[in-house]
């Protein structure tokens, strides 16, 4: 697990060493256990290739280092993440002469590149992002896994490309200018995040998920190796116990997670999806697992009983980390910075922070991400399924004219009954998709930058199955293909690589979500009972109290807090005159959602959160309106 940077473009010889250690440099905390810098002259002379990389150790501790090189010296690679399969694979690649020097994964993901080329990505298991300089070729592959897990960033100049892990490093290329990219502002408003490929950087864009690309002679070209399987994939008649199936192909994934030559734990929640992967993780430790979990003194919102509960049942070496309001607000902008975006879900700060208390003990960590949006987790799932009905009874005229001024009177405490109500309304698939965990409406957000020309639509449909799929499928297709990468996966390699620790992801194994996409869709959704087939292996492996109790999800007391302790700041942030956010926000709307909120009138949490973060991210990245 580590950072990469690079580029393939013009530089002058004496200035390359000095530039690629200013990408390095802000990037240290994602590789405290040493580094690296390759240089070379593109064929023709006049370009530079430069690889540099950052390392945090897990295997291979003594050979591993990068950028490495094949032996033949035709290639170098400098590569972030963890193969899986490696062992497995290196046999396979030594079978086709393949020769090795070290014991690495990584030496197994440039081998497979050189001996199946962009073939080779499908027969990755893990998570990956990768650079390799193709001498004879004079060319430069780029490539991300099927869920990008591991972040990749590039800059295109009239110069050349540049590449990063992290956004921070492109910033320090000799030259360049810091533009806000104002649709990308926008589409956060919609998503809470920014859907791949833009960032709010004008010039910057990610490598989406699943894809590789090609820089030569000038040029950059990207191209998918993979499609999620929930596009279009169709339950099979094969499957003569699918529970017995899922269990094994869950346990595999699991165990294949734990090939570390350091010591490692888990973040337990105390819900369904870290409980089970503890359980599975038991059957494998010759040590006592280790576990983390966050609590509050809020019992509405603290889950720390739970998680001690399944601690207790495992016997697991367990801490617990006690958060609160002020603590929150002072790794704030901490979290920014790692981010390079705005923090939209508060409990990201949460994983930072409990990441902190880990590393203190461990440097690799399970977690339960992924779980929702594969097997169904999320109220949103179980209503989907019934938004086409909805629609087809309730015509727009009525929805707009009856149903919404009467749920928009229900109390503040109503706002799942609301959410769920509204959203069936919307009848763009897309924009319902995302205002599921969204901020804001297409409408609403019109009216927050009404000063400025209407907010764009999503372009086309680059979120959508096959028509002929589930309804469920495609919701949980959109969250796979941007909700996950975008966001969720996004904010979990920040904020534990910003500690210093990798975190590995059991539900987010590809082979484990083909196996559930090709059983019936009752195995995620029976009856009102979500995650089925994950509930009915829970409750082989945990209390019953566990096993079935009602999800909550990872949240924080961040509607109070933003009442009250966060009130003050809410307003000197986004109402002053010193705020940057003001220049396109509609004032009179700000302020009346943070009265409304404040008094107890409506729910604003996401929205009030949101924008307090935009406006911490604009300042901190110096990027004006």
């Amino acid at each position: 697990m580590c950072g990469i940077a690079g580029w393939f473009a013009s530089m002058e010889p004496e200035r390359a060493n000095v530039a690629l250690n200013a990408m390095l440099k802000p990037m240290q905390h994602r590789g405290p256990d040493g580094s690296g810098t390759y240089f070379s002259k593109s064929r023709d002379g006049e370009q530079t290739v430069a690889l540099g990389h950052l390392r945090l150790a897990i295997i291979d501790l003594s050979t591993g280092d990068q950028p490495m090189a094949d032996v033949t010296g035709g290639y170098r690679i400098v590569y972030n993440g963890e193969l899986y399969n490696y062992r497995e694979l290196r046999d396979d690649l030594a079978a086709l002469g393949a020769v090795f020097k070290t014991a690495s994964d990584t030496e197994v993901v440039l081998q497979a590149y050189i001996v199946w080329g962009a073939a080779g990505l499908s027969k990755l298991r893990g998570m990956f992002a990768f650079a390799i300089h193709n001498i004879a070729k004079d060319e430069l592959f780029l490539a991300r896994d099927r869920y990008g897990k591991k972040p990749l960033f590039i800059y295109e100049t009239a110069q050349g490309l540049f590449f990063a892990s992290e956004i921070k490093a492109l910033l320090q290329v000799q030259g360049f200018e810091r533009q806000l990219d104002f649709n990308s502002v926008q589409d956060y408003m919609l998503f809470r995040y920014v859907p791949s490929p833009n960032t709010f950087f004008k010039n910057i864009s990610k490598l989406p998920a699943g894809r590789y690309a090609v820089y030569s002679k000038g040029k950059l070209k990207q191209a998918s190796y993979y499609r999620l399987a929930d596009a279009w994939m169709k339950p099979t008649q094969k499957h003569r116990d699918p529970q017995e199936i899922f269990a094994k192909a869950l346990e595999e994934a699991v165990r294949v997670r734990l090939v570390a030559d350091v010591p490692f734990g888990i973040f337990l929640s105390g819900g369904l999806d870290s409980s089970v992967i503890a359980a599975l993780m038991s059957r494998y430790m010759t040590t006592q697992l280790r576990s983390f979990s966050v609590g509050f003194e809020d019992a509405r919102y603290t889950e720390a009983p739970y998680a001690q509960t399944v601690s207790k049942y495992l016997n697991t070496k367990h801490e617990v980390l006690n958060v609160t309001a002020g603590q929150l607000f002072d790794a704030l902008p901490g979290a920014i910075e790692l981010s390079d975006a705005p923090v939209a879900e508060s409990s990201s700060i949460m994983i930072l922070l409990l990441a902190k208390v880990a590393k203190q003990s461990v440097k690799m960590v399970l977690t339960g991400e992924g779980a929702d949006e594969m097997l169904a987790g999320y109220p949103k799932h179980y209503f989907e399924r019934f938004s086409g009905a909805y629609q087809a009874v309730v015509p727009d005229t009525l929805h707009d004219g009856l149903v919404r001024p009467l749920i928009s009177v229900l109390p503040f405490s109503a706002r799942r009954m609301k959410t769920a109500v509204e959203t069936m309304g919307l009848r763009d698939s897309q924009e319902r998709w995302a205002r599921w965990f969204g901020a804001l409406n297409y409408a609403e957000r019109d009216k927050l930058f009404s000063r400025h020309e209407k907010c764009r639509p999503l372009d086309g449909t680059p979120y959508a199955a096959e028509a002929n799929q589930s309804a469920l499928r495609k919701a949980l297709y959109f969250d796979q293909a941007a909700l996950l990468p975008d966001n969720y996966l996004e904010r979990g390699d920040r904020m534990t690589m910003g500690a210093g620790i990798e975190a590995r992801m059991p539900f987010m194994d590809h082979l484990l979500a083909e196996t559930v996409s090709s059983m019936p869709d009752a195995m995620r959704i029976s009856g009102r009972h979500q995650k089925w087939c994950l509930r009915k292996l829970a409750g082989q492996l945990l209390p019953h109290e566990i096993a079935w109790r009602q999800k909550r999800g990872f949240s924080t007391p961040m509607r109070n807090w933003l009442q009250v302790q966060l009130r003050e700041p809410l307003h000197d942030l986004l109402l002053s005159s010193g705020s940057v956010s003001q220049a396109f926000l509609e004032r009179k709307h700000v302020s009346k959602a943070i009265a409304d909120h404040c008094d107890g009138r409506v729910d604003h949490e996401k929205l009030l959160w949101m924008l307090l973060n935009l406006e911490m991210f604009l300042r901190q990245a110096r990027l004006s309106a």
